[in-house]
């Protein structure tokens, strides 16, 4: 009873929390610049310009200038965001909704697939690296966090087909479309995770091949329009190139960084949530936790180094916090999985302190919010309107919102 009470404040928290920011969240930087291009241009002509000046994600420019043509930059993103939070929730409810996942699930969650989705969508943010630019700075959010959505509601596709199979098959192909023509570390982590799964759990895959061959090949399409645009070329050049022995010390150095420094508090984080949803040993084999856990540590590091190493090839750097969002949806996944398959127990006490301690940090997190981005949106409505100029030094607290970093964009 506590433990459903606590789950029900985490939803309304977070959920408060999160249109709270979403009210008062507007258009900055590029934003401004890109619906100023399809006011001009339209939604296709600006979409083609990006594509042959800078960056070639093309479906993730597509359904941000389909939504900018309806905007203006003063426009409220109240509604954008509460499709994209919706979008998230809906992908979670459905993937729960499967029986092969819902026998998964404790059994007191199994008929609550709302609130199962609600908690789900909360760990992803807990465990999203930059959550400003991830879901509410809006030129990043269709590329970052629209693709964890494509790629959910992929899933749920695959492994419970629809009754319509001409419609099935082409809500597949788009996706892959869209996944692959949005984020081009995504796809290489992608692929890497299929090939593993198919070398551990070939029967799996075989049941669902014809649906995840269908996907895939939208993925391999969408990424190559993407690579192979005039923006890629340029961008690229733009870009430092590494010699081998740079590659492997950035990468190796940003593994490390990840594993060590980024994901730990957030995975702490998240593992009360996912304890309270998955059913503890549902799917042991007899493995011990020790060697449960040590097969669990190298897939993720393999994974994650994966995709470290790729966005360092490709970027010569580091890379933006939000290109990180994938291995936030990783690190979920495969701890969910490490509770499915482990027999570990925690007691009601301490799964409810720990839950507790979930609900401070969002509170904390909300209190933040109410502190510090009235105050910002004002200053962005000073910057814009010429009353103050730009200084960089003196941007005040932009909590969950985009830092701006250009100042007035005519």
């Amino acid at each position: 009873m506590v433990k459903r009470f606590l789950l029900w404040l985490i939803i309304v928290t977070g959920a408060a929390t999160a249109l709270y920011v979403a009210w008062y969240n507007r258009m900055v930087d590029d934003d401004l610049i890109m619906v100023t291009a399809v006011k001009r241009a339209g939604v296709l002509g600006a979409t083609i310009e990006q594509y042959h000046s800078w960056n070639t994600r093309w479906m993730s420019f597509l359904h941000l200038h389909t939504w900018m043509w309806f905007l203006n930059a003063g426009s409220t993103l109240l509604f954008y965001h509460l499709a994209t939070f919706t979008a998230l929730v809906l992908a979670f409810w459905r993937l729960v909704r499967i029986p092969l996942v819902n026998e998964c699930l404790r059994p007191e969650m199994r008929p609550q697939s709302g609130l199962t989705a609600g908690l789900l969508s909360i760990a992803l943010l807990i465990c999203t690296f930059d959550i400003a630019d991830t879901w509410y700075w809006m030129n990043t959010s269709t590329m970052y966090g629209w693709n964890l959505i494509a790629l959910l509601f992929a899933i749920g596709l695959i492994l419970q087909p629809l009754r319509r199979s001409f419609f099935q098959d082409s809500l597949l192909t788009f996706l892959g479309l869209y996944y692959g023509g949005a984020s081009e570390p995504a796809v290489g982590i992608y692929f890497l995770a299929i090939t593993g799964l198919y070398y551990l759990r070939k029967d799996l895959l075989q049941v669902h091949q014809r649906h995840l061959i269908n996907f895939s090949i939208g993925v391999t399409v969408g990424f190559l329009i993407a690579w192979f645009g005039a923006g890629h070329a340029k961008r690229d050049a733009a870009l430092p190139d590494l010699d081998a022995l740079s590659l492997l010390t950035k990468g190796v150095y940003f593994t490390a960084k990840i594993a060590l420094y980024h994901l730990p508090i957030r995975l702490l984080l998240a593992l009360p949530i996912l304890f309270s949803i998955w059913q503890p040993g549902k799917l042991y084999k007899g493995n011990s936790l020790l060697k449960t856990t040590i097969r669990t540590k190298i897939i993720g590091l393999l994974l994650l180094s994966a995709h470290t190493f790729f966005m360092v090839w490709i970027m010569g750097d580091y890379g933006p916090a939000r290109a990180w969002s994938h291995i936030s949806l990783l690190m979920i996944i495969l701890t969910s999985l490490w509770i499915l398959n482990s027999q570990i127990q925690l007691r009601p006490f301490l799964l409810n302190t720990t839950l507790g301690i979930v609900l401070a940090a969002l509170l904390y997190t909300g209190y933040q919010q109410i502190e510090q981005v009235p105050a910002y949106r004002n200053y962005l409505n000073n910057l814009q309107s010429g009353k103050i100029e730009f200084d960089p030094k003196n941007i005040p607290e932009s909590g969950l919102m985009h830092k701006v970093t250009m100042g007035r964009v005519e």
